[in-house]
């Protein structure tokens, strides 16, 4: 981000287009990064200067990105206001990629609120654009989120596919974020399983993979994360729960989703 913060320094008197992207740039590395704060006021900045600007695209993104910090600070009223402004600019715009990308936000504050149905039904209709468009990284991260959800509901059997399939989607476009967070998921799926041991293993190797990536888990999906993770650990030994989730940290991306696969391919 050094070349962002330059280039912020640059047009610090100025109030165009270039500054404006700048810092929509920097507030997303700044967020994926944990600190909300000062992401919370880049995006602020950006937004102004978008309105400024009369540019209704560059807004739409903007006000989604803060929607996703206020969603990451568990502000669920600002972030839901932040996602349906953003969400309406883009259907004025006819912009059905931005469509899918807010929709997709929205299901995930569903999550957050406990709506799991409200969450699948904008999943699917956010996964459903991402095919019409051909947008295969969309389409893994709706089949993660759709898997994560089958999860919460305690459905093994359609989380299963659906996390298989975004974890292969993810491999085959080489997002490694992607991968780190369906790993998560797949952890939680091989306790619930009955197989804390594999789910630990997993645990360690995503945590591993975000370590390396520099992209800690995103503060709204934390708590259910951890309860994965505590899923594992309840049913174990002490020591077996660790001497597993530290065999995981040595497993390789390729080597953890391999694991994964075959833990989601096991007969039910």
């Amino acid at each position: 981000s050094a070349w962002l913060e330059r280039a912020l320094a640059a047009t610090a008197d100025e109030a165009g287009e270039l500054r404006a992207k700048a810092l929509h740039l920097l507030g997303v590395l700044t967020d994926e990064r944990g600190d909300l704060d000062r992401a919370t006021k880049i995006f602020e900045e950006a937004i102004a200067l978008w309105r400024h600007l009369d540019d209704r695209a560059g807004l739409a993104g903007s006000l989604n990105s803060l929607g996703i910090v206020a969603r990451n600070r568990g502000e669920c009223a600002a972030a839901r206001a932040l996602f349906s402004e953003s969400l309406t600019l883009k259907r004025e715009l006819g912009d059905r990629a931005g469509i899918s990308t807010t929709t997709c936000c929205l299901g995930l504050l569903a999550v957050d609120e406990g709506k799991l149905e409200e969450a699948r039904e904008l999943l699917e209709e956010s996964l459903a654009l991402d095919r019409e468009l051909g947008d295969v990284s969309g389409a893994a991260i709706n089949l993660g989120n759709l898997g994560a959800v089958a999860l919460e509901r305690g459905d093994l059997a359609q989380a299963g596919p659906l996390l298989g399939e975004g974890l292969r989607a993810f491999l085959e476009i080489g997002d490694q974020d992607g991968v780190a967070e369906c790993l998560e998921q797949i952890a939680g799926y091989a306790a619930r399983r009955d197989c804390p041991e594999q789910g630990a293993r997993l645990a360690g190797a995503a945590e591993s993979l975000r370590l390396a990536l520099g992209i800690p888990v995103a503060p709204a999906d934390r708590s259910r994360l951890e309860a994965h993770v505590e899923r594992a650990r309840e049913a174990l030994a002490p020591e077996v729960f660790e001497a597993a989730f530290a065999s995981g940290r040595e497993l390789s991306p390729e080597e953890a989703a391999a694991e994964a696969l075959l833990v989601l391919d096991e007969p039910r």
